[in-house]
């Protein structure tokens, strides 16, 4: 292109000064390669400037533009090839699901094709970790806002639900809080098929409930101590079960009821469920059992003894 003429991507504005502005003028354009691109004019195209719109391509040259001055019995012709330089504008690939719940994140990707970056964010890296709700865009390099655009939206952070509170009516716990889904936990282990808005006690230990939103966002509750269950909730064969001396300062001795024999295993753990003792022994019919018991810290504890299918688990309290 000559002097004095110019082609903005998609919109060329080109005066031609091959005459004085008093005589007519034709416009036209066309295209110099199979399937080319040809331009359209805008408005009128006898005037000494015109308006012509090119449809977005990637072939190279697109056309021509060329302008005719008729004055008396002249006439003047001229022409331009025309070239699209198609700008490329970035394409944000989110890395992971665009919606998530809180205290999760995604990578945006801005692409490998730049020699810099610099995002509405602030960044200027090509990977950018999300965190929050919004719409992100990546400033184009020449300065401008380019609009890029995501494959699959815009960034949607769910809330975390609110941490659910456990309270205890006789041997049913509750779970304060509506959700789309339950699981009770003991001693920090998923009980199976307690999976309600309550769930019945049938063992002491410490408690926890696990909710689920429709976002599905989870939260957990606070833990939950059961310290005694009422005495319906124990075997009838194991009234004679006992430990002493209560509270348990030290070592202290387990008199086993009647249908405890054979092989059982006896284990305590501490109300973060972690197992600070467990054996495993032959139990005679109402045997006796001294359980060393120096070492542990003074606090709450629970003891559990498994015989066949026989399980009883019982808190007691360690004292200075």
């Amino acid at each position: 292109m000559g002097p004095g003429r110019s082609v903005a991507p998609n919109v060329l504005r080109t005066p031609f000064p091959i005459a004085p502005v008093t005589a007519p003028y034709l416009w036209e354009t066309g295209t110099t390669v199979p399937n080319g691109l040809k331009g359209t004019i805008v408005g009128r195209n006898d005037s000494s400037a015109v308006r012509i719109v090119w449809p977005n391509g990637n072939l190279s040259p697109a056309g021509y533009v060329s302008v005719r001055e008729v004055s008396g019995s002249c006439t003047l012709t001229d022409s331009i090839a025309v070239e699209l330089k198609l700008y490329a504008y970035p394409i944000i690939d989110v890395l992971g699901p665009d919606q998530f719940c809180e205290g999760d994140s995604v990578i945006l990707d801005a692409g490998g094709l730049w020699d810099s970056y610099r995002w509405s964010t602030g960044d200027t890296t090509r990977f950018i970790v999300v965190k929050r709700t919004g719409v992100y865009t990546r400033f184009s390099p020449a300065g401008g806002t380019a609009a890029a655009s995501f494959p699959r939206g815009e960034i949607t952070v769910f809330p975390e639900p609110a941490a659910p509170v456990i309270s205890r009516t006789g041997d049913v716990l509750h779970c304060g809080t509506q959700a789309a889904a339950y699981q009770w936990q003991r001693m920090g282990v998923p009980i199976p098929g307690a999976t309600s808005r309550d769930h019945s006690l049938t063992m002491t230990g410490v408690y926890f409930v696990s909710i689920t939103d429709t976002n599905g966002c989870t939260n957990t509750s606070a833990p939950f101590t059961v310290l005694s269950l009422p005495v319906e909730k124990l075997p009838p064969d194991d009234v004679g079960f006992e430990w002493y001396p209560q509270p348990v300062r030290g070592d202290f001795t387990v008199r086993f009821g009647d249908g405890y024999a054979g092989s059982t295993r006896i284990s305590i753990m501490d109300i973060l469920g972690r197992t600070v003792f467990s054996e495993t022994v032959d139990i005679e019919d109402r045997g006796i059992m001294l359980i060393p018991f120096e070492r542990p810290l003074p606090g709450v504890y629970f003891l559990t003894v498994q015989s066949g299918t026989r399980r009883l688990s019982l808190p007691f309290l360690k004292v200075k």
